[in-house]
């Protein structure tokens, strides 16, 4: 009788452990999922960078072909932002993030460029506005 509770202790316990690395490999299949980045320009003078889905982020920039610039960017849960501002009217941005991962470590994206504008970018079309149905039959017509 000892050793069957010993045996069903036993299978408990390996199916407890069992579940339980099914679990965790169902919560890192979730976060596996790749970050994303970009850059969003808020006006004529500034941009937004941003990273989504990382546990921290580096934004590291070079304005004009000036100095580069290394900063951690500003965190809201897995997403990240960094605005830089004050810049001159069509400058030229390079830039490239290192992207930390959840499963430790880290990697940094290749070096992209943008060029600011003398103005936003304009707003999205709007939607054209639907055209006038009559469903009315047309009316008598008088003749001369």
């Amino acid at each position: 009788m000892h050793v069957q509770r010993s045996v069903r202790r036993l299978s408990t316990t390996l199916s407890v452990v069992v579940v339980s690395g099914l679990l965790l490999a169902a919560i890192a299949t979730v976060r596996a999922a790749p970050p994303t980045s970009g850059f969003t320009i808020t006006s004529s003078t500034s941009v937004q960078f941003w990273v989504h889905d990382a546990p921290w982020a580096d934004l590291h920039y070079q304005v004009n072909g000036g100095g580069q610039l290394n900063v951690r960017m500003v965190a809201n849960g897995s997403n990240h932002t960094y605005d830089v501002t004050a810049l001159p009217a069509g400058a030229t941005i390079r830039y490239f993030f290192t992207i930390g991962q959840f499963n430790a470590g880290a990697f940094d994206t290749p070096w992209q460029e943008l060029t600011l504008s003398g103005s936003p970018p304009p707003p999205p079309p709007r939607a054209a506005p639907p055209i006038p149905t009559y469903d009315d039959p047309p009316g008598p017509q008088s003749r001369p």
